[in-house]
């Protein structure tokens, strides 16, 4: 596939897939090998303000783009090669016993571009500073306002050609804008050596699995503007008035200038091995079927840095960082129960869990520093479910409930509080999902027929979150800190719909869909409800601002899909697919977040603190696709 996006502009879409699969069987062994190729370069777009949107009236306004030389272009563009090669050999050993050997290889080559700048002011065309309701004084806001409704390229989009000037009269040839590409150098292992016995009307699964990740985390220079060279340094350390002499990135390196293509800014690997022992037993008595199973696993985590940051000289930041010893497990039961046209049955779950290997340290760029008392999350998870099965009709109806302990997550963003770049150890996460979800099929005549689904559920946070906030220059502690994170949604959709009628018959298919999503906030700040935030507030009115979660809206969609297959000789077919998105033209918010930071803002001789607006992200107007398959 490939082409630019009809409806958003900056964004195109290149992609291909190969893929290859080969089998024998012989005695009692079957091989199967198989081998994928997917490669795709896409830009992609990135969320804004509301205040943008409203202004442009533009849905699908995305500020990752802008002019150079007359022509479309993006800041954003993510590219990945991976290659997979998956192989398993299974062999009978004897009457009762199966044996599996599988593997995967997987070697994954991802990059995503951004735009970045130093000693310059941000080249971002919605940043806050450059909207209209940051400035107070009203002919100012009013003529910049003016700009943004007529949609000026100059203020709405990136302006592409005035970077290359600015790199241009730069005395140095110094690059004050640049693109940069962080990639990932991916390679994942699995060996997984499985047997199935039966044994006295028992089956038993058990076996041994291991799996070696590793990631390669870097940046390159992608594009100068016109530049001559960048200089390897932390620019925000080189102002600051205590370590202005710890700037450069890399001590490993004599040479400070980089050009295109050359490594900058961090350069570290994360590496993650596991072993785990499993067993699962499964058999019936009577009308019922149970299944226990066990798993218990290690898992170490790593981190080794190749450069040497000036700030966290020697192995704080250079070569291997002390393992994370972990020990995950797993628990299941699971019950079914079949009598007549009826089903019951009920699951339970009690797990824990390993946490991302980027979760694990402090600031996993360009330190060696491990969080404080790395932790397993835990998960305890039950859900109920009745069925019943007719001629033309079948309804199933489930009740679940999850509940989280000891999540944790690591923040990296610009306290304004403290003034300084920081990194921010959340722990004690609590979550807490229940609901009831139900799911029918109906075959009303040869030719219709329709499904349906419909969920709806509590998905909150529950209790306080405790967020530990460290200087990211020295690692010094700043605060800790409780955040009233408690009865926040986690930005799940509480009510989800969908149903649809199809016609079939003589190779052509119709489908008309509803789909409605609804209870839904943006994703909420940990930060801005720490109790060093919020106490700002001087009255209940600015702590509300603060502390409320913004709803986001009902979403609905009405589609509408076409499709014929015709069948050629030989096996050989060509589908015809077309499919209308969205009739209504019904304008969603596909996604939202809270932002961290927050404005001190002085009235009179108190000062106060204003969150900064959310960011978000439309979903598509009316849309139309066709589809043409050939297979054979």
């Amino acid at each position: 596939n490939t082409g630019p996006d009809l409806y958003v502009d900056g964004l195109f879409s290149n992609g291909a897939e190969a893929g290859v699969s080969l089998s024998r069987q012989w005695s009692n062994n079957s091989l199967v090998l198989s081998a994928m190729l997917p490669w795709s370069r896409r830009s992609v777009r990135q969320a804004t303000y509301e205040e943008a949107v409203v202004l442009t009236q533009n849905y699908g306004y995305n500020p990752a783009w802008g002019l150079q030389g007359g022509k479309m272009r993006s800041s954003r563009i993510n590219s990945v090669l991976a290659p997979t090669l998956l192989a398993s050999w299974q062999r009978r050993l004897g009457m009762w016993t199966t044996m599996r050997l599988s593997g995967v290889v997987e070697v994954e080559r991802s990059g995503r571009t951004a735009l970045s700048w130093c000693d310059a002011t941000s080249a971002m065309p919605d940043n806050y500073r450059y909207l209209p309701s940051y400035y107070t004084d009203d002919d100012a806001s009013r003529e910049l306002a003016e700009a943004w409704r007529y949609s000026d390229v100059r203020y709405t989009q990136i302006a592409w050609d005035e970077l290359y000037h600015t790199n241009a009269i730069q005395s140095d040839g110094h690059a004050a804008y640049f693109v940069e590409n962080r990639r990932t150098n991916s390679q994942h292992y699995a060996l997984n050596l499985d047997f199935t016995t039966l044994f006295r009307g028992v089956s038993l699964e058990y076996g041994l699995r291991a799996g070696l990740s590793s990631d390669r985390c870097f940046k390159v220079v992608d594009d100068l503007l016109g530049a001559r060279y960048l200089l390897d340094i932390d620019y925000f350390v080189r102002d600051d008035a205590t370590y202005a002499t710890k700037y450069r990135n890399n001590l490993q390196s004599s040479d400070l200038e980089v050009v295109s293509g050359e490594h900058f800014g961090y350069d570290y690997r994360l590496s993650q091995l596991s072993v785990s022992a499993y067993g699962v037993a499964r058999w019936q008595k009577w009308d019922m079927d149970f299944e226990m199973g066990v798993e218990l696993s290690t898992v170490t985590t790593r981190r080794r840095g190749y450069f040497e940051k000036e700030l966290f000289s020697g192995n704080r930041s250079y070569g291997r960082s002390r393992a994370v010893n972990l020990f995950p497990a797993r628990f299941n039961l699971a019950w079914n129960y079949d009598f007549g046209c009826h089903v019951l049955d009920a699951k339970l779950l009690i797990s824990s869990n390993t946490p991302k290997a980027e979760l694990l340290f402090l600031q996993p760029q360009y330190n060696n520093r491990l969080a404080d008392n790395p932790s397993l999350g835990h998960c305890s998870a039950f859900e109920a479910g009745y069925g019943i099965v007719r001629h033309r009709f079948s309804l199933d109806a489930t009740l679940y409930t999850s509940y989280y302990a000891n999540e944790c997550d690591m923040l990296h963003y610009y306290d304004d509080l403290a003034g300084e770049y920081v990194d921010a150890e959340v722990s004690h996460i609590k979550r807490l999902n229940c609901g009831l979800e139900l799911r029918a099929k109906g075959q009303w005549s040869q030719h219709f027929s329709s499904k349906a689904l419909l969920n709806i559920g509590r998905h909150r946070y529950v209790g306080s979150a405790t967020v530990t906030t460290y200087a990211d220059n020295d690692n010094d502690l700043v605060a800790i800190s409780r955040s009233a994170i408690g009865g926040c949604n986690t930005s799940q959709p509480e009510i989800a719909l969908y149903a649809d009628v199809a016609y079939r018959r003589m190779g052509w298919q119709a489908v008309v869909s509803f789909n409605y999503v609804g209870l839904r906030s943006a994703a909420p700040s940990f930060v801005r409800r720490t109790e060093r935030v919020y106490t700002y507030a001087t009255s209940p009115e600015e702590q509300d601002m603060l502390l409320n979660q913004e709803p986001l809206g009902a979403a609905t969609s009405l589609n509408l899909s076409l499709s014929k297959r015709f069948q050629l000789a030989d096996n050989r077919y060509i589908r015809v697919n077309l499919s209308l998105d969205n009739l209504l033209g019904a304008r969603n918010i596909s996604s939202g977040y809270e932002q961290h930071r927050v404005r001190e803002v002085h009235i009179g001789e108190r000062e106060h603190v204003r969150p900064f607006a959310n960011k978000v992200m439309y979903g598509y107007g009316r849309t139309c696709r066709v589809n043409l398959s050939f297979g054979f």
